[in-house]
């Protein structure tokens, strides 16, 4: 343990060791004012994760020694990034997301120490504090720009901040924090103490309601079947669309500016991911590409009410379920298909598929930094009644513009 108003040196090396590598070009240093005319390399990351337990509104000194080599680390990287809090208690109540501070200047150590503080509050959460989710929705909204911060898991810094014997990780993600645990500073309190893990963090885990209502699926993903009703009553309704592309079987993604497309493999529709009686959270599409990438696609129709940044935060939610389940989903693809050494590749990629005049009232411009496709009917005209099957079935594929690129 360690005085509660210092991080240990040797804490503050690991993290800056396990940093990416950034290179800061001329423009960013003279902002920050470093009036260097080369690239600099140095190690910084891409967002700041606060996860601060309720109740902890107390430890202002605290919340500083955390801040204060954190911030300096990415100032002398001088590169824009973002810190995003939340705060955790017990597992019924909601993961708070405080608002996100997009850093491209000198910060104020003290202004963040107050936002992290007052999200906190001084509720406690009855010696029991659960993370539900390691990373939420990673569309967050800026409160500064309006715009949108992507969480890139690798290269993101995530700071646990709770009680000695109260923090847990729902065991619904036990999985993603043991593949992320090494970029996790778990700061831990005990009266006016401090343990300060970072790299060998061990994370304890307990099991919630959320758990029993929405367990992972580990089987019968429905790869390589029908399911369902094939053949909808109404023959305009996103349920035929989506079976329609499911028999046709191939997407490809248009990367003209890249002179290579895509080509998605789609080997399910209406793909379970939780193990629920109800229809509960479902794949409208699933497949792959040459590399075993995983797809996922979400389909919708151009009637739909829904915004882009719902659709957007939807399927974000099915990565996050996603990512507990491939392994059992790479095992199904092996026994159908008898592909033995089948294995996915690293990542996800998401797709939103609409039609054309969606975008009219839309624009998907607005997502151009997002790592998400989203996409539109190509060389096919817009209507009402997309007859896909009957136009593309011998052919054996659909064409896909992406219009946010």
């Amino acid at each position: 343990m360690t005085s509660i108003h210092k991080m240990p040196s040797k804490i503050k090396l690991k993290i800056l060791k396990k940093a990416p590598i950034v290179t800061s070009n001329e423009n960013s240093g003279r902002r920050f004012g470093d009036f260097t005319d080369y690239d600099i390399d140095s190690r910084a990351y891409n967002n700041v994760l606060f996860y601060i337990q309720k109740g902890l509104s107390s430890y202002s000194e605290l919340i500083k020694a955390i801040l204060k080599p954190i911030l300096q680390m990415q100032l002398s990287a001088a590169i824009k990034y973002t810190i995003i809090p939340f705060t955790f208690g017990i597992d019924d109540e909601p993961f708070y997301k405080g608002r996100c501070l997009n850093i491209n200047y000198q910060p104020s150590i003290s202004k963040i120490s107050k936002i992290l503080l007052k999200l906190s509050g001084n509720k406690r959460s009855q010696k029991i504090a659960i993370i539900p989710r390691l990373f939420p929705e990673s569309t967050v909204a800026n409160s500064y720009s309006g715009g949108k911060t992507r969480i890139k898991r690798k290269e993101d810094l995530l700071i646990v901040i709770g009680k000695k014997g109260e923090v847990f990780f729902d065991e619904l993600i036990r999985e993603e924090v043991e593949k992320y645990k090494k970029q996790i500073l778990f700061v831990e309190i005990e009266n006016e103490n401090v343990d300060w893990y970072f790299y060998n963090y061990q994370p304890e885990f307990l099991v919630t309601m959320r758990r029993k209502t929405m367990d992972t699926r580990k089987a019968n993903f429905k790869i390589g079947t029908f399911h369902g009703k094939l053949n909808p009553i109404k023959s305009d309704s996103e349920a035929k669309l989506r079976n329609d592309l499911y028999l046709i079987g191939s997407l490809t993604l248009e990367r003209p500016r890249r002179g290579s497309n895509i080509n998605i493999r789609i080997i399910g529709y209406e793909m379970p991911l939780v193990n629920e009686k109800k229809r509960g959270e479902a794949i409208d599409l699933f497949g792959y590409d040459k590399e075993h990438k995983p797809y996922i696609i979400e389909l919708k129709k151009a009637n739909t009410n829904e915004k882009i940044e719902e659709i957007i935060e939807q399927i974000d939610k099915y990565e996050n379920l996603l990512q507990n389940s491939l392994k059992y989903i790479e095992k199904e693809i092996q026994e159908k298909y008898h592909w033995n050494d089948f294995k996915f590749t690293e990542g996800i990629q998401k797709v939103i598929l609409i039609e054309r005049s969606y975008f009219k009232n839309n624009d998907p411009k607005r997502y151009k930094d997002e790592d998400i496709y989203i996409c539109s009917f190509s060389r096919i005209p817009t209507n009402d009644n997309l007859q896909l099957l009957k136009s593309r079935a011998s052919e054996g594929n659909v064409n896909l513009k992406i219009e946010n690129k």
